[in-house]
């Protein structure tokens, strides 16, 4: 919350909204660097970056793509800048592999063909692109042990990593089906799926080697590795409409920007979005608060410099989504409070 305030609030100008970018990337550019170097130099299969967990520098690695990707078509942009930019890129997907994060991979792969279909004008250069992400992917299967036991991974049902975030899952829509209305409370995910008798067989063999928590010597998942299971689960039908709503709206709002005016960082946006939305399918992004609190900080830059753009082809936010947007935040805290310490 206080990153998305201090956005909405405390920006004046594009220049404040220009240095907080490169002072960004340049603190993400500190980890990057740190990451390759502890990969090759320091033979870590899986890179965190500073004192960060894998997963957690795999949600703030996603967050980076789109915004240099848009950068690359910024117009009158000079060939000094535009080489830093691909230099930022180069570096950026260097880490995203030494991070060794399957669903970041996917994720990128998908980034990429989004922007070949939008700025490759013909048809003929967009199948060569095509092709060539093909290729490269292919030989990076072939060439890397790593990248190759990954993907065999993801279709071996007997994975703990791969068929874990499946039964986790279901135990966790299964608990939401015990409390349809109001959910279980925000933080009782745990101590109400044991209490509920829901943590599966499969899943308890699964946790025994996989991440796990205990209660009482009880090993219990400590969320679903899901965004809209945990919303369902812990707040009930409501919960599941909060968080479609919120992301739903932010997509469509910056989608709308993209075709109204062709807005480089509407599209950023909205591709920012897309990435967490699609981790959030196998992963929990909110048991990563740091990037959680990055993505609506991002989101705060954004509609603030919608609200300072004095180009009229851009949809102007409204006061009354602002306050929505609020309205949601505090209704969630609120919500908190009672279901942890009132209802149960």
């Amino acid at each position: 919350m206080i990153p998305f305030f201090t956005g909405i609030l405390f920006i004046s100008d594009k220049k404040q909204m220009i240095w907080i970018i490169i002072l960004l990337f340049f603190s993400i550019i500190i980890n990057d660097i740190y990451s390759i170097y502890d990969y090759f130099f320091q033979k870590n299969n899986r890179t965190y970056g500073i004192n960060m967990g894998s997963l957690y520098f795999a949600g703030i690695l996603l967050l980076q793509i789109p915004i240099l990707l848009c950068a690359l078509k910024i117009e009158n942009i000079s060939k000094k800048k535009k080489c830093i930019i691909l230099s930022v890129l180069f570096l950026t997907l260097v880490t995203i592999f030494t991070n060794g994060s399957r669903m970041t991979w996917f994720i990128v792969i998908i980034d990429f063909i989004i922007f070949n279909i939008l700025f490759i004008k013909s048809y003929l250069k967009k199948i060569l692109i095509f092709w060539g992400i093909i290729l490269v992917l292919f030989s990076l299967y072939n060439i890397s042990s790593n990248i190759n036991s990954k993907v065999n991974n993801l279709f071996d049902v007997n994975n703990i990593s791969t068929r874990g975030h499946y039964f986790y899952l279901r135990d966790g829509f299964n608990l939401f089906l015990e409390h349809k209305v109001i959910g279980v409370g925000l933080d009782n995910f745990k101590e109400q799926i044991l209490n509920d008798n829901l943590v599966s067989e499969e899943s308890l063999i699964n946790l025994k080697k996989d991440l796990h928590e205990k209660i009482d010597d009880k090993y219990v998942m400590p969320h679903a590795h899901n965004d809209l299971v945990m919303f369902l689960s812990e707040l009930g039908i409501l919960g599941g409409f909060i968080y479609i709503y919120l992301f739903g709206s932010i997509l469509i709002y910056t989608f709308n920007n993209w075709q109204i005016g062709k807005d480089l960082w509407s599209l950023s946006m909205f591709l920012i979005t897309i990435n967490i939305l699609i981790r959030g399918l196998s992963d929990y992004n909110f048991a990563n608060i740091g990037v959680i609190s990055l993505y609506f900080f991002i989101y705060s830059l954004y509609l603030r410099y919608i609200f300072l753009s004095s180009d009229k082809n851009r949809e102007k936010i409204k006061g009354k989504y602002i306050i929505f947007i609020y309205g949601i935040i505090l209704f969630i805290i609120l919500l908190r409070i009672i279901s942890r310490y009132v209802i149960n």
